[in-house]
């Protein structure tokens, strides 16, 4: 894969706790698609439904972009799908 195919490559992440999230939130500001993994459904479905991962940072959260896409599938499901803009 040439340098600027792996720059535009999209990323999954592992864990919607405040790393993993914050570490999305950063792939995502730089233009790349992101699916990040959480384990927790309730958690993963209020991501979705507010934009937000307020269960993790009380004090104000993180706000999740249009280019993140939260999911419950197992990790290696993640490995099964083709990760597109």
């Amino acid at each position: 894969m040439s340098t600027p195919a792996l720059r535009d490559a999209a990323v999954a992440v592992l864990g919607a706790g405040s790393w993993g999230t914050a570490l999305a939130v950063q792939f995502a500001r730089g233009g790349r698609p992101v699916r990040l993994w959480g384990r927790d459904a309730a958690q993963v479905a209020h991501m979705a439904a507010s934009r937000c991962n307020l269960l993790e940072e009380p004090s104000g959260g993180f706000e999740v972009s249009d280019g993140i896409v939260a999911t419950t599938l197992r990790p290696f499901e993640l490995l099964t799908l083709r990760l597109t803009r």
